[in-house]
């Protein structure tokens, strides 16, 4: 994300057999600041995928499809994070600011 895109990609390389849901989020918001974003959802989805019952992964992608004004997808996301960590407070913020971006200010 600092434009050192040689180290970005020695630390996806030295992670990419890694399966924690950390190491997915992390190599897909690299994909996403790169502008891969077609990549970073597919490794959004890995990262779900490897772990469904976690909230992380699909806050990451909450908060990823918030910054490309994608509010729907990212309202979906966010609150499957809240499902699944209902006293973690990251993603309804990250949920309020989607909406405050539709003007949907009493939702």
């Amino acid at each position: 994300m600092a434009a050192w895109r040689a180290d970005a990609d020695a630390a996806i390389a030295a992670t990419q057999k890694l399966t924690n849901v950390d190491c997915y989020r992390f190599r897909a918001d690299v994909h996403d600041h790169r502008g891969e974003w077609a990549q970073a959802e597919q490794t959004f989805a890995a990262g779900v995928a490897r772990a469904p019952s976690l909230p992380q992964a699909y806050f990451s992608w909450g908060k990823a499809l918030l910054g490309h004004q994608k509010y729907s997808a990212a309202i979906e996301k966010l609150a499957a994070a809240h499902e699944r960590g209902p006293h973690w407070a990251d993603p309804l913020e990250c949920c309020g600011e989607a909406l405050a971006a539709q003007g949907q200010f009493k939702d």
